[in-house]
């Protein structure tokens, strides 16, 4: 069996990935007097889905019900000759083991004993430190704009690094933690792995809208032994209840509060506008649960350019104006008389070169030639994407869901910083999928088997369109 076991994992390394995500709830039934109670029934319920899970205390009196996806639970224990005891609210996250314990009191068991659960401050349970923010400390942030933060598509679900302890910005797109390097991090969304193997940092489009985002948490100090990084970031999805539920929204800005940027004639037209809907429910009450997301986002937003460009005297030859000597690489680097290089000796290749991509001077004195050129491009982004999510409670014992994520991301913007009607614009289309599977089976109360398995995948091509022919000449 152990050989069996071995073949089937070497034939699928890509599911070696996933890595758990559940919460666990534990803790010890004792009486009034502080002794332990064995044999009591202690049940575990969704407070949203109502799907519950029952363990049995064991002769020390404690109990342990983990695999349990992120949400407020209910937690229930009975045993003849004491009260049902009932403790509601009890919020458990991602990754984290929550200690709850129960003190019963003497009496009938159809009498109840009902208090109100909270989160404890420290994890006592666990040696890790870890920063948690929730959909709504997401919200809550005086933001302008949502799940997208670049042109290309890239997340700013990551960037909330910066609200934790340590958190900060290295080079380009990596973010580092606890003092690791910027490629010592962990991200992943449900335990699916979204880092990029050719850079060590997060696919940024691989990560879902916010509003698909149940929490997110970043654990910086003793992580368990099955991250490998310093630091691991993960993202839990929001999944489906018995009650529907949904929800609208809409970022506008433009430019009426904008000031002119300093190189432009005008403040010019900048229109974002980011705007999208969520909605959760059952399928099957108890059983079956959806969560879906659409998010888009269109700009419009021009690009200031300044480019330094030849003045009317240089497109010809003449470097009269410049005090640096242009020198006679055919003549053993002699300078040219009065900087003036002759008609035969200019490339017609360079020459046409010059024609076709740079504008003449519309800037300035006719011999500047700093920043001679100014104008304002239009561009324009647009991006879109969604979430959905299904779980499925087969048994009470046995849990499923399957999430799907999928962004496009088409930005018409100037590489070049010069005039678009000569270089073109960036032609981009940008597509970034994901895919998590989780089946989570408790055998028995001391045997627990996870199945996970997912992808990410980044496809990002780019290539360019000059809008007039290599042919002509610019008029």
């Amino acid at each position: 069996m152990q050989f069996r076991l071995a073949v089937l994992l070497s034939l699928y390394p890509a599911l070696l990935f996933g890595q758990a995500t559940f919460g666990t709830i534990t803790g010890t039934v004792t009486d009034s007097t502080g002794a332990v109670i064995p044999n009591a029934a202690v049940e575990v319920t969704n407070e949203g889905t109502n799907v519950s899970r029952t363990v049995t205390t064991g002769s020390s009196g404690n109990y342990e019900v983990a695999n349990l996806n992120a949400g407020n639970y209910r937690i229930t224990a009975k045993i003849g000759g004491f009260k049902t005891f009932i403790v509601r609210g009890v919020d458990v996250a991602a990754l984290r083991t929550v200690r709850v314990d129960v003190r019963m009191e003497v009496g009938e068991v159809g009498t109840e004993v009902t208090v109100q659960g909270s989160a404890p401050v420290i994890e006592t349970d666990s040696s890790s430190i870890a920063s948690v923010r929730t959909t709504k400390d997401l919200n809550d942030l005086p933001l302008n704009i949502r799940s997208t933060v670049s042109g290309t598509g890239d997340s700013g679900l990551y960037r909330y690094v910066f609200l934790t302890p340590t958190g900060g910005q290295g080079g380009g797109s990596r973010f580092s933690l606890g003092g690791a390097r910027g490629s010592q991090n962990y991200f992943n969304v449900d335990g699916i792995s979204s880092n990029s193997p050719a850079f060590g940092n997060s696919i940024g489009p691989a990560e879902p809208s916010f509003e698909s985002i149940q929490e997110v948490r970043f654990e910086i100090v003793n992580n368990k032994a099955e991250f490998g990084e310093v630091a691991n970031i993960t993202a839990i999805t929001k999944s489906g209840t018995n009650a529907l539920h949904g929800a609208l929204f809409w970022y506008h800005e433009n430019s009426a509060l904008n000031a002119r940027p300093f190189f432009a004639t005008t403040k010019g037209q900048n229109i974002r506008n980011n705007f999208g809907a969520s909605m959760g429910g059952p399928v099957l009450r108890n059983k079956l649960f959806f969560f879906g997301t659409f998010e888009g986002e269109r700009q419009r937003q021009p690009a200031i350019i300044t480019p330094n460009v030849p003045t009317t005297l240089m497109r010809a030859g003449n470097f009269s104006q410049l005090t640096t000597p242009i020198r006679n690489p055919f003549e053993g680097g002699t300078p040219f008389a009065d900087n003036m290089i002759p008609a035969s000796l200019i490339n017609q290749g360079a020459l046409r070169w010059q024609n076709r991509f740079y504008p003449l001077p519309n800037f300035g004195a006719a011999n500047l030639t700093n920043a001679n050129y100014r104008d304002s491009v239009p561009q324009q982004i647009r991006h879109d994407q969604f979430d959905v999510r299904f779980d499925y409670a087969l048994r009470s014992n046995n849990n499923l869901y399957a999430r799907v994520s999928y962004k496009r991301s088409e930005p018409k913007v100037l590489d070049s910083g010069l005039p678009a009607d000569l270089t073109g614009y960036r032609v981009q289309v940008r597509m970034a999928r994901q895919v998590a599977i989780s089946d989570s089976w408790t055998i028995t109360p001391t045997l627990i088997n996870e199945f996970k398995a997912g992808f990410a995948r980044n496809f990002n091509p780019r290539e360019g369109v000059l809008l007039v022919p290599l042919h002509s000449d610019p008029a």
